[in-house]
């Protein structure tokens, strides 16, 4: 799933490169839609809650105009 970029693992960095490729390529620029997901059981809620938090505080400023 890595490999064809359905799902994203990585720092921060690696994260918005991965964004930054999908987005021009699917949305000429302006990406639509994202999925998140988390799968039960595997992640605590603690871990859970601080990947979205890093998601939404340190990745998706990055993509807002």
């Amino acid at each position: 799933m890595i490999e064809h970029d359905y799902a994203f693992c990585g720092t921060v960095d690696d994260i918005k490169r991965k964004l930054e490729s999908i987005s021009k390529v699917y949305g000429a620029g302006e990406l639509e839609w994202f999925n998140w997901s988390f799968p039960q059981g595997f992640v605590t809620w603690d871990e859970a809650e601080w990947q979205l938090e890093t998601f939404a505080t340190k990745i998706l400023p990055e993509f807002k105009e």
